[in-house]
């Protein structure tokens, strides 16, 4: 399968893999995956390397204030110096995943601000 495949197309083939085991050994500095608004699947798609999953540099629009949108995330593109992890609490909540723990994972790179509901 290839990046562009459907989320519908991974569904009926029975490859919708959440694995709570995988997703509890991703290091902070990893990409959370499906938990990230930026991965392009609702699933993880194990089998895609991050750098075709993250679908951040395809965006055209981001959030006010977004640092560094020229630049591709260093979860995919080590040292690119931006980390664009932004977090898909339903998914991660849904599924008891403590998607703080990916938040700030680069102390020298510039983060936007967490906003409520993120705020605790």
């Amino acid at each position: 399968m290839d990046k562009n495949t459907s989320d519908f197309e991974i569904q009926r083939r029975g490859l919708g893999d959440i694995d709570p085991e995988k997703t509890a050994r991703l290091r902070t500095t990893d990409c959370p995956r499906r938990y990230c608004w930026w991965w392009r699947s609702i699933y993880p798609r194990w089998d895609l390397p991050v750098a075709e999953g993250c679908k951040f540099t395809e965006s055209k629009t981001f959030p006010p204030g977004w640092p560094d949108t020229d630049k591709p995330c260093c979860r995919a593109i080590p040292n690119s110096g931006a980390d664009h992890f932004e977090p898909h609490e339903l998914y991660a909540e849904h599924e008891g995943v403590d998607w703080k723990r990916f938040w700030g994972s680069y102390p020298d790179l510039e983060y936007p601000p967490l906003k409520a509901p993120y705020e605790s």
